[in-house]
């Protein structure tokens, strides 16, 4: 195999290590629910969606950083 395909790899793999580091340590989900592939695919789903819509409450607020708005987020949503 070439060289830049094996880079090209190793890249994806790691932008797939962050996501998950990304999604256990800020969203706190920490196991998946189901361990069939229409169970994970459902809970992966999730998991986007919440980080979106983060997104869209923070862009909404004006809201900077990252630990604060969650918590307010999270305060909000309760």
């Amino acid at each position: 195999m070439p060289a830049l395909d094996v880079t090209e790899l190793y890249k994806r793999r790691w932008d797939i290590e962050v996501f998950f580091k990304f999604i256990k340590q800020n969203l706190g989900y920490k196991h998946f629910l189901s361990h069939s592939l229409n169970g994970m695919k459902v809970y992966i789903y999730m998991i986007l969606i919440t980080a979106l819509l983060f997104l869209i409450y923070k862009a909404r607020k004006k809201l900077h950083g990252f630990k604060i708005p969650l918590f307010q987020f999270t305060l909000d949503l309760e």
